[in-house]
């Protein structure tokens, strides 16, 4: 083990033997990398502290030489590199006793700095001493020691422990008589011993020499210590502290937080740090406070209060000093005892801290920075802060505060705003909660805007704050408002971070990934990052998975007020965001349904698996985009687009609420828009939602429509999927014979066109007919072609996979007609589509059933009831309890009886006539509606 010693002359050891370092400047050399380790030093700075003056034209070499040496003399105990930047010397952790002392001395309590000061030898680095900047380094080293001989000196006082400080402090006070602190130390110490006369005559001495030196007087420190030894004060000891009690009032009306503040307690009773962040108006200071005000009866010795003023409008937040000569006025050191010094106020502090229990609140804080020099060092206190920040470099349990779940917040409102809430003001402060974004601060102005006005209902409140434009407004009342909390946490970023965050705003969707981010900001995803840190850091934006954040609504209208971009600025955005949009979902499509598209799929999405997460992930998004685009005549052939293409997923994950929004959007984007193509478009959204809900009459008239426009266009390709999706809406209504001519008639004209990729999918179109009429041989025969064509286009092998079940279960084939069954839902979850799933898993149940596994086909039914959902397809509800009554029916369990009645009402309620079947009938063919 190798140890080099730099508080004194130049000692290197190994093994506790020392080695003969070579004598001139090799040593100046080693001293000066040593007093840099782990730090590159150019050649520049290494000449002056080995040359007096201009060095020799030949410095460089001569260096090279003496570091030749040193490389010798380390061996591998050491590693000493250079390149054109300098040399830098980079020795084992623990090795160098400066830096032990260092560490030793941080810590600030008596016991350490009596450490740390052991490790000095005498003058350090005399080797430095011939040069101008060997001396500065030598002298800044000196300045280290006494500031930690008079903080330990300050720490000793304040803990009454004080036996051999006078023999320390004489002889420093003798080297450096000029030195007035340390001169009122040692007569402080001189009085703690009784010996007031010796107390008096150093301070005699020490004026003597700064007349006579200097031509001043004494300062106020030896003043002080000068009155208080001629008073015959008694110096405050460690055994009769002040007792601190300081925590401000606890919130009157606090709600909820039940789990955050049995955190707080369980880590701050173990001693454990614990920092609270979360966006302005969250509630971290009042859920603090509360968690201080029960912990403080387990902190005898006191409760420390200060505000570090981070949050504060118009205020300077607090320096680590400032905050530290608070917390030493509040533990009783005098206020002539404070020093100005940050390292020694801060080394005081711990000293002072040590042999307490005391409990200290930071309430506001910056960043870690400010943080770091407020925390006792010593076991058995606890501290509670508060910061908008992740304070990620504080060693602290971090609690993240989030918004109140809705039960809370609206809890929140109707306590504070002292009025009596029947049923409907109850679901109308439900409404204002989360038009509040369940913030506390901005339900609490809220409730005051309430108790202001009494000539306000409930609902005049709501109203008010339903109004985008105005919203932040509202939530403003005497000193209390979110938009100036919310000022305060973009005060702090730089221009491209606060650019960032105004453009991000400017696309209200649930959720932002990087990708879309970076097309926002017209930047590249490393950039987007490194501004998202900042951001998130600063909680403008929240993390709700890896690479997705989004914007709390009143954090994003005040983002967007922020008037700083041109709109010509704004609209590009949220144009880059579209067009990311509209290329990843075209894509996607691409993957999941090549036979709707030209061309191969390109781009960040290599697989099914990435497509169809990716679809999942975004499909919120791309609802609420398609809203923003449909406002404006520039925009709204994006709305139309990517409606258009997402009109085949929604209802696959039975998201049937934003299937007919999408339907109303794309006419909306149609009629901006003004061509026949356009409505064209609109019309397949809207048809294709009217045939899910059952409107088949409305949808075949809407398909007609679009039929005649491209007609009229000349659009044979257009004419074709017009003829494909009439021919599926003509077979949903049992007009077969109609139903087979339109899907015969749209297969020419694909043929005639080029479009042979489309063959699969009508193949399976027509095996349905087939089904439909009882001809399933024919059908087998065409769901095998179409199987046999589809190879690479997975929804279409699903969907021939379906009708190969289908067929293979009515001609008696069951193992087949599994298989097939197997296959198909395999593939529907690998294309994440639940509401083909389910169909398929009620087919499955009913050939489980037929070949007499009643257990495997409840299992089936039970986990299409899952996928419908209790919001979802009625008479999906009503299938799946009319199959799983079937199974329990052979299990001869008596609560098929309910199931059995939920089926007749869900089937009622979906206006299908079917009455149950019995047991074991041929297997049963949902509504199975082909992909388009």
């Amino acid at each position: 083990m190798i140890r080099f010693r730099v508080l004194g002359p130049l000692e290197v050891l190994r093994d506790g033997q020392p080695l003969a370092v070579p004598a001139g400047q090799a040593r100046g050399l080693l001293g000066t990398l040593l007093l840099h380790a782990g730090q590159v030093v150019t050649t520049e700075t290494l000449a002056p502290a080995l040359w007096d003056g201009p060095p020799p034209p030949t410095f460089r070499k001569l260096i090279q030489v003496r570091l030749s040496q040193l490389r010798t003399l380390l061996g591998a105990d050491a590693d000493l590199d250079g390149s054109r930047q300098g040399y830098r010397l980079t020795i084992p952790d623990g090795s160098l006793d400066l830096l032990e002392f260092r560490r030793l001395a941080a810590e600030g309590d008596v016991d350490s700095l009596d450490r740390a000061l052991t490790l000095w030898r005498g003058r350090p680095l005399p080797e430095l001493a011939g040069t101008v900047l060997g001396a500065r380094l030598v002298t800044g080293l000196t300045e280290e020691h006494l500031a930690a001989v008079e903080t330990h000196a300050d720490a000793a006082l304040a803990a009454g422990r004080c036996p051999d400080l006078v023999a320390r402090l004489t002889p420093v006070v003798a080297d450096h008589p000029l030195r007035e602190r340390v001169r009122a130390q040692l007569m402080r110490a001189l009085h703690r011993d009784g010996r007031q006369a010796d107390a008096l005559a150093v301070f005699a001495d020490g004026r003597r020499l700064l007349v006579e030196e200097l031509g001043t007087d004494p300062g106020p420190r030896l003043r002080e210590a000068h009155a208080a030894v001629l008073a015959g004060e008694p110096e405050q000891r460690a055994d009769t502290p002040t007792v601190p009690r300081q925590l401000p009032p606890a919130a009157r009306v606090f709600v909820g937080r039940d789990t955050e503040h049995a955190a707080l307690l369980d880590a701050a009773g173990r001693g454990v740090p614990v920092a609270v962040h979360g966006p302005g108006g969250q509630g971290k200071s009042a859920l603090v406070v509360q968690a201080a005000h029960a912990l403080a009866p387990e902190f005898p010795d006191g409760q420390l209060y200060v505000d570090l003023l981070g949050s504060t409008p118009g205020a300077t937040p607090l320096a680590p000093v400032a905050a530290l000569r608070r917390l030493l006025r509040g533990l009783g050191v005098a206020p002539t005892a404070l020093p100005d010094d940050p390292v020694e106020a801060a080394a005081l502090y711990r000293s002072t801290v040590a042999a307490r229990r005391v409990l200290v609140v930071l309430d506001n804080a910056v960043d870690g920075a400010q943080v770091a020099p407020l925390l006792p060092a010593a076991p058995g206190s606890a501290v509670l802060l508060t910061s908008r920040r992740l304070l990620a470099t504080v060693e602290a349990t971090h609690l993240a505060l989030d918004p109140l779940p809705v039960v809370e917040a609206v809890d929140l409102l109707v306590r504070h705003s002292g009025r009596v809430f029947d049923g409907h003001d109850r679901v109308l402060a439900e409404r204002i909660a989360r038009l509040c974004d369940q913030l506390p601060l901005a339900l609490r102005i809220a409730a005051a805007r309430l108790r202001s006005r009494p000539d306000w209902t409930v609902e005049d409140l709501a109203s008010r704050l339903s109004d985008e434009r105005h919203r932040l407004d509202e939530l403003n009342f005497d000193n209390l408002a979110v938009r100036s909390s919310l000022e305060l946490s973009q005060r702090d970023l730089d221009a491209p971070t606060a650019r960032a965050f105004r453009l991000l705003a400017q696309l209200p969707v649930p959720f932002l990934s990087t990708p879309v981010a970076a097309a926002l900001l017209d930047v590249d995803e490393p950039a987007v990052d490194r501004m998202l840190d900042t951001l998130i850091r600063g909680r403008l934006v929240e993390t709700s998975a890896p690479g997705r954040f989004r914007l709390h609504d009143l954090v994003r209208l005040f983002a967007v007020e922020q008037d700083f971009e041109s709109a010509a600025d704004r609209a590009a955005a949220v144009t880059r965001a579209l067009d990311h949009y509209q290329s990843q979902l075209e894509e996607a499509h691409t993957r999941l349904r090549p036979h709707t598209t030209r061309g191969g799929p390109r781009g960040r999405l290599p697989g099914l698996r990435e497509a169809v997460r990716w679809i999942s992930d975004e499909t919120q998004n791309l609802v609420a985009a398609t809203r923003v685009a449909a406002e404006s005549a520039e925009l709204a052939p994006y709305a139309l687009t990517i409606t258009h293409r997402l009109r085949l997923y929604l209802w696959g994950q039975e998201m049937r609420t934003e299937a007919i929004e999408i339907g109303q959007v794309a006419g909306a984007a149609a009629t901006r828009i003004g061509t026949d193509e356009a409505v064209a478009t609109a019309l397949d959204v809207q048809a294709a939602a009217n045939q899910r809900l059952g409107r088949l009459d409305v949808a075949l008239i809407q398909f007609r429509t679009q039929l005649r426009i491209h007609r009229t266009l000349g659009d044979p390709i257009g004419q074709a999927r017009s003829l494909g999706n009439l021919g599926i809406v003509l077979r949903d209504l049992d007009r077969l014979d109609e139903a087979m001519a339109s899907f015969t008639e749209a297969g020419a004209l694909f043929t005639e066109h080029g479009r042979t990729d489309t063959r699969p999918l009508l193949l399976c179109c027509v095996a349905d007919v087939y089904q439909q009429a009882g001809r399933y041989a024919e059908a087998l025969a065409q769901a095998s072609q179409a199987l046999d064509l589809a190879a690479g286009d997975p929804t279409c092998v699903a969907y021939a996979h379906v009708n190969l079940g289908l067929a293979h279960c009515q001609l008696g084939d069951l193992p087949a007609a599994m298989a097939a069954f197997d296959r198909c839902v395999e593939l529907y979850r690998e294309l994440h589509l639940p509401h083909d799933e389910w169909e398929v898993l009620l087919c499955r149940s009913q050939v489980h059933l037929r070949l007499g596994d009643p257990n495997a086909a409840l299992a089936d039914a039970y986990h299409a009831l899952e996928l419908v959902g209790q919001d979802g397809d009625q008479y999906g509800l009503g299938a799946a309890h009319r199959q799983i009554a079937r199974a329990l029916r052979l299990l001869h369990n008596d609560s098929a009886v309910h199931h059995e009645w939920t089926a007749r009402t869900m089937l009622a309620a979906s206006h299908i006539n079917l009455l149950l079947e019995p047991v074991l009938s041929p297997v049963e063919t949902p509504a199975t509606l082909a992909p388009r």
